[in-house]
């Protein structure tokens, strides 16, 4: 009994569509939180209004962002907080906001164990603003602080975790609720996600500028275990969608044909086998190509073996990788009489790069010729 493999190769050919578009992403439930922040009353995050000056540092890590991932030119134009009022006050603040990127998940400590703030530049805020709320129009409600930075909307690179420092300062230092009155925000349920400052006569920048910063203790009126409150993110975005070639053709001993000729990742594609007379089909498999990457981040240079379900009348679905794709096809001899088989020829002779560009001969680097992949110097 003959054996005639097939192996249909979808090189490196591709399309790629951008679009803009908005989106948002939520830390902790935003519109569902009923729970409020733990602890004092004191050591709440984004602030408090019961003292003149506050500062809070936020941790947002690659996970909670994790929306991101695969989206580029990244804008963030708004950062919202959600709490509850029951203070009869008239409440403002001088506010500004200072975000940098960070490896890390976690609020440091120093060698005496003492939690450590992360440094920023004091002078050079992404948001200078103010809030200007009269309390006494949303007792017993739900309200928002929102931080617009539409004007100058934050770049940042997915992938990486943020550090949002929000200062508030009041131009009066009685300016605050009274302790029987609470403006509390809502918990995201991520424990000592959050640090922060409190005082009625120096501003967190002020601390930030002396000898004591970044040691964070009681002492120095900070809070190190804070929840880290619901959020929201609003953001513009470019999305781009990579569509990779899938293998439409015939050759000896069957086909196999795709429903479409391009797919993006994530999209169903379904291929149809049709084994020639005296043939039926042994194994398909579906692997991603190693290498060819779409341009953007990707989980691994690895080739994964896509799960093929088989539905009725021969036909196989798969959802098309992060790479473009090679289909290999066993066709095996049911019958006697076949004598010959001409071998199939897949784009023979034509060299593509990683991005599925045609090249010449005389082409160095990384090269995919007939569904295999070379290193030519």
């Amino acid at each position: 009994m003959k054996k005639f493999y097939l192996m249909l190769a979808a090189l490196a050919a591709m399309t790629i569509n951008a679009a803009d578009i908005n989106g948002v992403i939520e830390v902790g439930n935003y519109e569902g939180a009923t729970t409020m922040m733990s602890g004092s009353y004191f050591d709440i995050a984004p602030t408090n209004f019961y003292l003149a000056h506050t500062g809070a540092q936020l941790i947002y890590t690659a996970e909670d962002l994790g929306d991101l991932i695969g989206k580029e030119n990244v804008r963030i134009n708004k950062i919202s907080y959600r709490y509850y009022s029951e203070t009869f006050e008239e409440i403002f603040r001088n506010v500004k906001v200072f975000v940098t990127t960070t490896a890390a998940e976690e609020f440091a400590k120093n060698q005496d164990g003492i939690k450590q703030f992360f440094e920023f530049d004091v002078n050079d805020p992404v948001l200078t603003t103010e809030f200007d709320v009269d309390f006494l129009d949303c007792y017993g409600e739900d309200g928002e602080l929102v931080l617009d930075m539409s004007d100058a909307p934050l770049e940042i690179i997915p992938g990486t975790s943020l550090i949002v420092t929000i200062v508030f300062d009041a131009e009066d230092d009685d300016n605050c609720t009274m302790g029987s009155d609470y403006v509390q925000f809502y918990s995201s349920g991520l424990r000592s996600r959050a640090m922060v400052y409190t005082d009625n006569y120096d501003s967190f920048l002020d601390y930030a500028a002396g000898n004591d910063f970044p040691n964070a203790t009681a002492m120095l009126g900070c809070g190190t275990n804070v929840d880290m409150p619901v959020t929201k993110f609003e953001y513009t975005c470019t999305e781009i969608t990579i569509r990779h070639l899938v293998y439409i053709g015939e050759y000896e001993g069957g086909t196999v044909e795709s429903d479409k000729e391009y797919a993006s990742r994530g999209e169903t594609v379904t291929l149809t086998v049709n084994p020639n007379d005296g043939f039926e089909l042994e194994s398909l498999t579906v692997t991603s190509i190693e290498g060819l990457e779409a341009p953007k981040q990707a989980p691994s240079l690895a080739p994964t073996i896509v799960d093929l379900n088989e539905e009725a009348n021969g036909t196989y679905t798969f959802l098309m990788p992060e790479f473009p794709v090679q289909v290999n096809a066993t066709f095996v001899e049911t019958t006697t009489g076949v004598t010959q088989v001409k071998a199939a020829t897949t784009n023979s002779g034509i060299r593509y790069n990683v991005m599925g560009q045609s090249v010449g001969s005389d082409y160095k680097g990384i090269v995919i010729e007939n569904g295999k992949k070379y290193i030519v110097k």
